[in-house]
């Protein structure tokens, strides 16, 4: 399986669309699409019926894809795989199908998009002739990022080290992805202020933060295995990436590193605000990019090639009963 993938022919972009679509099937089943947005400035809530929502349902789709493709560009272009090879491809759709609650709200599906942009800027701060505009757009797509998801402002983070890890330590840097982050929210201000909506933050009537066992709560016990196996995935790869590191060209390195710290970043922003497995399509990008890399150049693949296909019959199977569950009678649910 994974030796297929080495290689990026038109049979394997063929491949890796019949899998994402088969995998996306069972979501055209639900007739509902709630697109909602809580945030200390806003609380928006739509209940999508009919027609509309299987439009929003292809839009995701093609989302998705985007998606994939940007993702597997990036791996190439960053050198984490070879030139012309699908494996992050592969991976990131593997993972984003992995649980049907990261394909369920529309929001959180766009501002993975947006993540994976931002990871793009960061890794060709080192090669920029221009630091401040990649500075200044990551900052501005993270605003617009925690304007559906707030907790995300800590990726601000995540783009300070990569100013530290591509040696960028200028303070324009950090000074202006600080407004680019604030931008959005001054728009935000002025359009609540000019409609007389402007309230007290909704955060001061709330907890900070607490600590999310959406994975135990939210999961079936198929999701809970499927779980287990991504999470030692992951962490083989977190682990191989680390450890070969030292063996990388400089640039390949850096950009592993703004990875691997991304990753923690992101799971720790989850663990401690989030309430919703969706949020959970966050980690999949840099997920997808670990495991491609690790897998890259990984020679005796038998045991690889075994866990996978398990993962994937077993997310096959969990789509399968998640589709009788939610269209079966209410006496026999």
């Amino acid at each position: 399986m994974l030796n297929f993938f080495k290689k990026g022919l038109p049979d394997r972009y063929i491949t890796l669309l019949l899998f994402a679509l088969i995998l996306w099937l069972p979501v055209l089943t639900n007739e509902r699409q709630l697109f909602s947005v809580h945030h200390p400035f806003l609380n928006i809530s739509y209940q999508i019926t009919g027609i509309y929502s299987y439009l929003i349902y292809v839009l995701l789709f093609v989302l998705i894809i985007i998606s994939s493709f940007t993702v597997n560009h990036l791996a190439n272009e960053s050198e984490f795989t070879g030139q012309q090879i699908t494996l992050a491809m592969f991976f990131f759709l593997v993972l984003i199908f992995s649980f049907p609650g990261f394909t369920v709200s529309a929001p959180e599906i766009i501002v993975n998009l947006i993540i994976i942009f931002i990871f793009g800027n960061l890794f060709k701060l080192s090669e920029a002739s221009n630091q401040i505009s990649l500075a200044f757009d990551s900052g501005f797509l993270l605003g617009l990022c925690s304007l559906v998801f707030f907790p995300l402002v800590f990726l601000l983070l995540l783009i300070w080290v990569a100013f530290l890890i591509h040696r960028a330590n200028s303070w324009r840097n950090y000074l202006v992805s600080l407004l680019g982050l604030l931008t959005p929210y001054l728009f935000l201000v002025t359009w609540l202020f000019w409609t007389n909506q402007l309230a007290l933050p909704g955060f001061f009537n709330e907890k900070i933060f607490t600590v999310s066992f959406i994975w135990i709560e939210q999961t079936t016990w198929p999701e809970k295995i499927i779980f287990i196996l991504i999470f030692v995935l992951t962490a083989i790869s977190f682990t191989k990436a680390l450890t070969e590191q030292i063996e990388k060209n400089i640039v390949l390195r850096r950009n592993l590193m703004i990875v691997e710290y991304g990753i923690v970043i992101i799971f720790l922003v989850i663990l401690l605000y989030s309430r919703e497995l969706s949020t959970g399509v966050f980690l999949t990008a840099p997920a997808a990019w670990l495991m491609a890399h690790a897998t890259y150049t990984l020679k005796k693949t038998k045991w690889m090639n075994l866990i996978l296909t398990s993962l994937i019959v077993l997310i096959i199977i969990n789509s399968v009963l998640t589709l009788i569950r939610d269209n079966a009678p209410e006496w026999l649910q």
